[in-house]
């Protein structure tokens, strides 16, 4: 295929056109003009408010919110469940007045229960300018979430509970470091859950069963001495120990215009044991991106990072169910889209205006990956409580 037919989805030789982009690259673009209107204190972005390039700029909060509302897409609901996280996460943190616009997205009563659910919050907000960005998620999943009863739940995580067990930082936390331009996000949090089910939504080959910013991604054999890789024929069972590549195909959109993909063979190392499932990857080679209008035979130059999911010692199972602690991390930096070597292309770093605002679509990228998989677990772990 085209490159350019494989990243647009238009097809060059002729054929039907792929509409799942063009609706997959409305919720996307929606998702990141509820994230970019809406930073929080724990996000450190490489480009100050305003610098944005107009052809970059994300839809505005009334735009993205009418347009999650009218996708008729499988995904709008977990895209829904966290525009409102990030929605009151803001609203919670005192930036602004935020509950017309979360009355606009999931309508006046869910709104009312979704901030009686976080009013305590948002006095510890006011008195102590810490807010505990986990129990702001829980308290909109208990309303929004597959199964809300688990949301519900005792956590260990009250302050009575032994420090030991606690995670450093229950939260989101995005760093952009301006020497290297390179991003990194970080989430923690914990849930209960059936263990056993958690290993088959945690393993790499189902990312693009349970992410919209994921069009592929499948285990690969390399070929010709590590220089290609094809599909494996077959690929380790989903949720067991393995090793090896994954090919993946990600995708997320700036605005309803200019979308970013990213072709690429990453290092896995996937490991399972009754205790905790530890996950690390790493850049194997960019198979190829689409960056703003451009096409390339690059894009990524880091892709790296880990997941540890893990059962608290000392937490006594309820029935089936274990507490889990969760602590993933993520860093990215793209390539310049431009080439010093050709003239008139703006001013120096202007080809690395990519990472520049990779900060706001890698915390909405992590926010997703770690809150809709633990929704996507305990819906799995209780199915019988689900409607």
């Amino acid at each position: 295929m085209d490159p350019m037919e494989q990243f647009t989805g238009i097809p060059l030789t002729g054929g039907a056109f792929d509409s799942r982009y063009v609706e997959g690259d409305r919720l996307r673009a929606a998702l990141l003009g509820v994230y970019a209107r809406t930073k929080t204190r724990n996000e450190k972005t490489g480009m100050p408010d305003g610098a944005m390039p107009p052809m970059l700029r994300p839809k505005t909060l009334q735009e993205s919110i009418a347009a999650i509302n009218a996708s008729t897409s499988e995904q709008r609901e977990p895209v829904r469940r966290l525009a409102a996280c990030r929605l009151t996460l803001a609203h919670v943190e005192g930036q602004a007045d935020f509950r017309p616009s979360l009355g606009a997205l999931v309508g006046p009563d869910m709104t009312e229960a979704i901030l009686n659910n976080v009013a305590p919050l948002i006095d510890q907000s006011e008195k102590t300018g810490v807010v505990d960005k986990n129990q702001v998620m829980r308290g909109v999943y208990q309303i929004m979430a597959p199964a809300p009863a688990l949301y519900e739940m005792p956590a260990p995580l009250a302050p009575l509970a032994p420090q030991s067990i606690v995670p450093e930082a229950m939260s989101t936390t995005t760093v952009f470091d301006k020497a290297t331009l390179l991003t990194t996000t970080s989430v923690s949090s914990g849930a209960w859950g059936n263990y056993d089910k958690l290993a088959a939504l945690l393993d790499p080959q189902t990312w693009s069963t349970n992410s919209p910013f994921f069009i592929d991604s499948y285990s690969a054999v390399l070929k010709g001495g590590g220089k290609q890789a094809v599909k494996d024929p077959h690929p380790p069972p989903i949720g067991a120990t393995w090793s090896g590549h994954l090919y993946e195909y990600v995708r997320w959109s700036w605005n309803d215009a200019v979308i970013s993909a990213y072709q690429n063979y990453l290092n896995i190392s996937f490991v399972v044991t009754t205790t905790e499932i530890r996950f690390h990857f790493s850049l194997f080679a960019s198979q190829g991106s689409l960056m703003l209008t451009r096409v390339a035979n690059d894009g990524i130059e880091v892709d790296s990072g880990f997941l540890i999911a893990r059962k608290v010692p000392g937490v006594d199972p309820v029935g089936p169910l274990s507490y889990v602690v969760f602590n993933t991390q993520k860093a990215l930096r793209s390539s310049s889209i431009v080439s010093r070597r050709t003239s008139n292309q703006g001013p120096p770093r202007a080809g690395d205006i990519i990472n520049y605002n990779t900060p706001v679509v890698l915390t909405m990228f992590m926010d997703y990956a770690a809150w809709e998989t633990i929704a996507a677990w305990q819906k799995a772990s209780l199915p019988a409580w689900v409607p």
